[in-house]
């Protein structure tokens, strides 16, 4: 673990000693006790902790050089870049950004959804996960506004890529709950638009308007 960075929550220390060890955010996650939705709001709360897990996990960050997979079009590195890629979705919920971060063409991840069941699975249950994770860091700046130690939050972004995946969370939920798609949909609608009007709420008493 980096000497310079000292751990803020009770639990980052053990997750950093286990990140360096497994390189897997969702199994240091387990060994240390808590969520991934922890570890992801942790990351948008503090720059210095994003930078040093980003390094661990041999991303580009202070100190160190990395080697790249050497992913192609035509010879792509499964299993390095799958797991960059799924961890990459989970935080960000964009497939482009995601592909970036796992140095893979969009085109090749869309290739791999479409003949590997296996990573379908896991791709789903990333947007999930991120969809999740963005929902409560939204709710939880809406209640308690920015903190003042991490980088500034765009609500309305976050509120349109919530929306913009709500066909998978309403597929999520009518799996989990047993009901009937249409149902879920109007389910996801209306958290949605109660959100709308959080974000509205709390734009117009900071004198913004919100598109």
């Amino acid at each position: 673990m980096d000497n310079e960075y000292v751990p803020q929550l009770s639990w980052e220390a053990t997750f950093l000693d286990a990140l360096a060890q497994l390189k897997n955010i969702k199994r240091s996650v387990a060994a240390a006790g808590v969520t991934t939705g922890a570890y992801y709001s942790r990351r948008n709360k503090s720059a210095a902790f994003a930078s040093l897990c980003d390094t661990v996990l041999g991303r580009a960050g202070p100190g160190k050089s990395s080697k790249p997979a050497r992913n192609t079009v035509d010879a792509p590195a499964p299993n390095q870049w799958k797991r960059a890629f799924l961890d990459a979705l989970a935080e960000t919920s964009n497939v482009t950004a995601s592909a970036n971060r796992a140095r893979i063409s969009t085109r090749e991840v869309y290739k791999t959804r479409r003949d590997n069941e296996d990573f379908a699975r896991d791709w789903h249950s990333a947007l999930v996960e991120g969809y999740e994770h963005l929902e409560m860091d939204l709710l939880s700046r809406l209640r308690s506004g920015e903190p003042k130690d991490g980088p500034k939050f765009d609500n309305g972004a976050a509120l349109r890529l919530l929306a913009l995946h709500r066909d998978t969370m309403a597929q999520e939920h009518a799996q989990r709950r047993n009901m009937d798609a249409a149902r879920a949909r109007q389910i996801i609608d209306a958290k949605l638009e109660e959100l709308r009007q959080k974000v509205i709420a709390r734009r117009e008493a900071e004198g913004q308007t919100i598109q």
